[in-house]
């Protein structure tokens, strides 16, 4: 035990599972690696049937609101609400409003959750300590199997799946067996590495991380690797110094993306009227390619974009040279670019105001500096991956973010300014 880094996670004799909603809280950081290895689609559902049973406890189904913060909590229904009104001038309006509401409902889902974290009493905290050192171990466990294994046990599942179900599930392509797996492994790892170093001690946390990358290095997708390893400078800096820490995360963010932009519409173009090869992986040759067609139309409607998920429709006529791939394959792989050309400046800004008040917030908690350099990593593995990755729409992938943020919200202390 490390007593003088100690939180109120840690700090209250060891209760049992008595108030309904630490009960559904912890099945739920449970079931998390499960899924994630098995079927990360079906995040969507372990966050909505969380939620869902959350509303059970009758403490969650007042004073929501107020205890979340307000200030992101506003920022969030701007930006929900901006998007509504971007569906208009999308290019297929009616399949962006259906977008445009699963997103929302899992926003809403993801509300929930966090506010219903929040409202945990310190010993309630303290009980979800085992189920967050259970759920770490299960990850490295069923992860390492998989790798080892070439996924034996997923194809075993889906196998039985098509034994006992009249609709047949493909077996998994093994380049990309573990790719979303390992996404949510590498956001998800922080919290238990926190959680075993309070509860038991540094050496025990050490060896956790390095089980994860070990993991992380095995594995086919380097996007979650080179985040995890990121976030792990930034943890350092924002365990030396919280405020600051997160100021650098802040900049670290935009210099990152201002690079992409300048190296897409300047060293890039360059190499390719030159007609030579570009010293770069194939992917990542690949996304600079996508990147630099986003920023061209960005450019031709910089103020209100294209329209809420215009990114499945801009493109899809235009062949990228890169095989048979078009310009946008459904999505930028990029989130911040994502949000310029759909939402244009106006979106942009919102969302930069989420990320500050949201730092912000964390650099004012009222925790161990341990805590609050475990959640900025946390949060900046996700946004690194999403700002190579994924889609910012995809559901599965807005469902770790909130499912991560609600289990944040059960660990952190409750006595955070509201705003």
């Amino acid at each position: 035990m490390n007593p003088s880094r100690q939180t109120d996670l840690v700090s209250e004799p060891r209760p049992a599972f008595t108030g309904a909603t630490v009960r559904i809280i912890a099945v739920a950081i449970i079931l998390f690696p499960i899924i994630a290895i098995f079927s990360p689609n079906a995040l969507v559902v372990l966050l909505v049937m969380t939620s869902l049973a959350l509303l059970f406890d009758e403490r969650n189904r007042t004073g929501i609101y107020t205890s979340m913060p307000r200030i992101p909590v506003i920022l969030i229904f701007a930006l929900v609400a901006w998007s509504l009104v971007a569906v208009s001038w999308s290019p297929d309006p009616l399949k962006s409003l259906g977008t445009w509401g699963r997103v929302v409902g899992v926003t809403l889902c993801g509300l929930l959750l966090f506010a219903s974290g929040r409202k945990l009493a310190p010993s309630e905290r303290g009980a979800l300590k085992e189920a967050f050192t259970v759920a770490g171990v299960l990850f490295v466990i069923l992860f390492s199997v998989e790798l080892i294994t070439s996924g034996s046990l997923t194809r075993a599942l889906v196998m039985l799946w098509n034994e006992i179900m009249p609709w047949e599930s493909a077996l998994p392509d093994e380049p990309v067996l573990l790719s979303r797996s390992s996404a949510a492994f590498a956001v998800f790892s922080w919290l238990c590495a926190w959680v075993i170093f309070n509860q038991y001690s540094m050496r025990w946390s050490v060896l956790f991380v390095l089980a994860v990358v070990i993991n992380l290095l095995t594995q086919n997708m380097l996007a979650s690797l080179v985040a995890f390893l990121s976030a792990a400078v930034i943890f350092a800096i924002v365990y030396a110094k919280p405020g600051w820490g997160c100021v650098v995360l802040f900049v670290a963010l935009v210099v990152v993306n201002l690079g992409l932009a300048a190296v897409v519409s300047g060293v890039f173009q360059a190499d390719r009227e030159a007609a030579a090869p570009f010293q770069t992986m194939s992917s990542w040759r690949e996304r600079l390619s996508i990147l630099e067609f986003v920023y061209q139309r960005v450019a031709e409607r910089p103020v209100f974009g294209w329209g809420f998920d215009a990114s499945r429709a801009i493109g899809q006529d235009t062949p990228s040279g890169f095989g048979s791939n078009m310009a946008i394959p459904l999505h930028p792989h990029n989130l911040w670019a994502q949000v310029l050309l759909e939402l244009g400046a106006v979106g942009f800004m919102l969302l930069i105001g989420f990320v500050v008040a949201t730092l912000r917030l964390i650099a004012a908690l009222h925790a161990d500096r341990s805590m609050i350099a475990m959640v900025v990593a946390a949060i900046t593995t996700y946004l690194l991956i999403g700002n190579i990755s994924y889609g910012m729409w995809q559901n599965w992938w807005l469902a770790i973010a909130w499912l991560i943020a609600g289990f944040l919200g059960a660990l952190a202390p409750s006595d955070v300014s509201p705003d």
